[in-house]
């Protein structure tokens, strides 16, 4: 039997190509010819490239994408054999990506019925928005599966997106600022449609070479540094945090950790910076209090500082708990709270659909233990006075929808000096496949709204994303064992 007639050989080989970069950021050039491999097999004539080879190869891309599940173990919080949370965490990683890859069911039939009306050329040329249209319905069938206590349908889950791979390219990723990850999507389809063109005219020498070009660009990049006078800067302190994973949820706990945080304030405070920004849920305040209770003690604590804090922490809501945000002006008493609008079935809740089966399959305990602690709910505090001047605040898993940042933006009449997205990933063990496409989302959220993007992080490092997608790493002033304190400076 010939390799051509070994069609699921073939389609996880396409598979590997399109995803193989959300693991390996340095190989994101393959899914281009991934990309074009797959949509030339099913428009050439006499095609006989099933359905089943366009779903194994997206379902494949998906597996890849979201390789990060596995960071999850071992889990701390349940006391079960090393078997169980392997299958817990298996069963998650294969159903999720199944739900994305519906997509790919999409993209086959779109196209197929297509060719059957349309030039071999006009399909080419609209394939691209095809496959964007089919990734965002992919993730819209994700979030109807995982549907749960603090779900919501949504497309905001864009994970495996393929436009995320042209953010290693410190050139192809500046084409952000048309339509952000989407239109990236556009421009890498559209690259593989562009050398598919070359190949069928028999230009191969010249899909050869522009790809060598595309390749060899990658090294010249842009220019980094930003100058600007002293009075026209904007100084952010990011406090990082790594508390035990294993939930510190007693009282006790919950005391050792504020004064943590206090103890990190105190040492942010000493900067005199504009901002201080600490990460999810840090609780070093008690936002359950009324806000002009919280309004009236952060006043007499903090009011002759000149540093804008902003905190969050859990508050109790009909059904569970809600993350909110406080941030807090000692110049003019202004205090905004806000509450987590997106929750994601990594942590934050379990899907309807899970819960039932994992109780069909005996797993009764787990799933009432994980239901009292991952029992986060869409908050009903979901705007801000738009005419503040204060950072908007990006809650952690909200940054994976594309249009996050944009809409934050949108609700202000007045322009804002950055975005604070405060981030927790204590239900992860070092996830540097999970960390590598957040970083890569948010450049290029950065890019598209011409904005800086503030992060602090408990369990991961806080930077700041430039309107060009740059890192700018803080500089650490000081560290204690759960706490480190950093500064980073950016123009106004």
């Amino acid at each position: 039997m010939t390799l051509s007639n070994l069609w699921l050989i073939q389609s996880i080989l396409v598979g590997l190509l399109l995803g193989v970069g959300f693991v390996i950021p340095s190989l994101w050039f393959l899914s281009i010819v991934g990309v074009a491999w797959l949509i030339n097999q099913m428009i050439k004539d006499g095609a006989l490239v099933t359905v089943g080879f366009v779903w194994v190869a997206w379902l494949v891309k998906y597996l890849l994408a979201l390789g990060w599940f596995w960071s999850v173990y071992p889990i701390y919080l349940l006391e079960t054999s090393v078997v169980t949370e392997a299958l817990i965490i298996g069963f998650y990683w294969v159903t999720a990506s199944l739900w994305l890859s519906v997509g790919g069911l999409v993209f086959y039939f779109i196209l197929k019925n297509l060719k059957q009306f349309l030039s071999k050329k006009i399909v080419l040329g609209i394939a691209p928005f095809i496959w964007l249209l089919s990734e965002i319905i992919g993730a819209l069938f994700f979030s109807i599966a995982t549907i749960g206590p603090g779900g919501t349908v949504t497309t905001k889950f864009s994970f495996g997106f393929i436009g995320y791979h042209l953010a290693q390219h410190d050139l192809l990723i500046q084409f952000a600022v048309v339509a952000g990850v989407y239109g990236l999507t556009l421009l890498l389809l559209g690259l593989s449609v562009i050398f598919i063109y070359g190949w069928q005219a028999n230009y191969r020498k010249t899909v050869y070479g522009v790809f060598f070009v595309l390749l060899a660009s990658n090294f010249i990049g842009l220019p980094q540094t930003t100058t600007f006078q002293k009075e026209d800067q904007i100084s952010i302190v990011i406090v990082d945090t790594w508390y035990p994973n294993n939930g510190w949820a007693s009282d006790e706990d919950l005391k050792k950790k504020r004064d943590q945080n206090r103890a990190a304030l105190d040492v942010a405070l000493t900067q005199n910076a504009d901002y201080i920004i600490f990460p999810e849920d840090s609780q070093v305040f008690d936002q359950a209090v009324p806000s002009s209770t919280l309004r009236a003690m952060m006043q007499f604590l903090y009011g002759r500082s000149s540093s804008v804090i902003i905190d969050s922490s859990s508050v109790p809501v009909e059904g569970g708990l809600a993350v909110q945000a406080m941030v807090f002006d000692p110049n003019s008493a202004e205090l905004e709270q806000i509450q987590k609008q997106y929750l994601v079935p990594q942590g934050e809740y379990i899907p309807t659909l899970y819960a039932g089966l994992m109780r069909l399959f005996g797993l009764v305990e787990t799933v009432d233990f994980l239901e009292m602690r991952m029992r986060y709910r869409v908050g009903d505090v979901t705007s801000t006075n738009s005419n503040s001047s204060l950072p908007p605040v990006l809650f952690c898993f909200e940054s994976v929808a594309p249009n996050s940042v944009r809409s934050l933006l949108q609700q202000r009449s007045e322009p804002v000096p950055f975005v604070a997205h405060i981030v927790s990933h204590s239900w992860f063990n070092e996830p540097e496949i999970l960390w590598q496409q957040l970083e890569s989302m948010l450049r290029i959220q950065a890019i598209w709204n011409d904005t800086h993007i503030a992060v602090a992080g408990n369990h991961s490092l806080g930077y700041v994303v430039g309107p060009k997608g740059f890192i700018i790493e803080p500089d650490v002033i000081d560290s204690a064992d759960y706490w480190q304190v950093g500064v980073v400076t950016i123009p106004k």
